[in-house]
Order: C-alpha cells, then structure tokens, then sequence
C-alpha cells in the first residue's frame, strides 16, 4: 500500500471530527449571544424608572405653571398638585409600587426593598420658592 493512500484514507475522520467541533463551538456561541441579548431587552424596569422620574420633573402633572404668563417650568413641582390622586392618573403605565417624598410629604406605597434616586428641584408653594431633593423609591428590579 502506497504511502499516499494511507494519508488519504485517514483525512476523512479528522473532517469528520474538525467539523463537529466547529459546528458545536458555532451553536454554543450563538445561543450564548442570543441568551446576552435576550437578557438586555427583557429587564426594562430601569427604563421605566427613567421615563417616570422625567415625567415627573418635565411633565404637566406636578410641575408649576407661571401664572401671568400661563408657562409651565420644567424641573420644578407645585405642592399644591403633589397628590396620590394626581400619581395615580398621570402614571397609568406603571405596575409597580413606587414612592415618592419631598420634604416629608410623600405619596404612593410603602416599599420595603427599594432603589433610591434623589433628584434636586424647585419647590412652589404659595407664590414662594425654594430648593428641595425629591426622593424617587422603586421596588428593587427583579431581573
């Protein structure tokens, strides 16, 4: 038997064996990317906390409006509209309990575990204003 058809007869089983390999490592690689970005897009908890927290500070809901020229100042809050009413008909979308307090007043329920973001704002209140921190607490994210 010649030399060459030796080598030949054998290249079979290491392309066998090298493609099995390669396919294993592709379909490995390819869930566990399909798996990172899965995880990425399914936990939006953070962003709904953001768009809450915007809302709140450039939104109609709570903000002040000057009234001489009928203007609403973003960045700022009117005591008067800091209500549990007003946080139930402008957060429908939320699902879970959130918490928000300025100077010891504070509306919505009662966490436990929470993640807490302070923002600093302008307060007004009876034709006076004045800095506060506004304290935003989630329940903490379960992803």
């Amino acid at each position: 038997m010649p030399k060459g058809q030796f080598v030949l007869g054998y290249k079979w089983i290491y392309f066998l064996v090298a493609l099995f390999l390669l396919t294993f490592i592709f379909l490995y690689l390819n869930s566990a990317f399909r798996d990172y970005q899965t995880e990425k897009v399914q936990c939006t908890d953070t962003a709904l906390e953001e768009i809450m927290i915007a809302k709140f500070l450039y939104g109609e809901c709570f903000t002040y409006v000057e009234p001489e020229i009928d203007r609403t100042l973003p960045g700022t809050v009117d005591i008067s509209k800091f209500s549990q009413k007003n946080l139930e008909e402008c957060f429908t979308f939320i699902t879970k309990k959130v918490n928000i307090t300025i100077e010891g007043k504070s509306i919505g329920g009662t966490i436990y575990d929470s993640v807490t973001i302070n923002k600093t704002l302008w307060v007004y209140e009876n034709n006076e204003h004045r800095t506060a921190t506004v304290q935003f607490m989630f329940e903490e994210p379960a992803c």
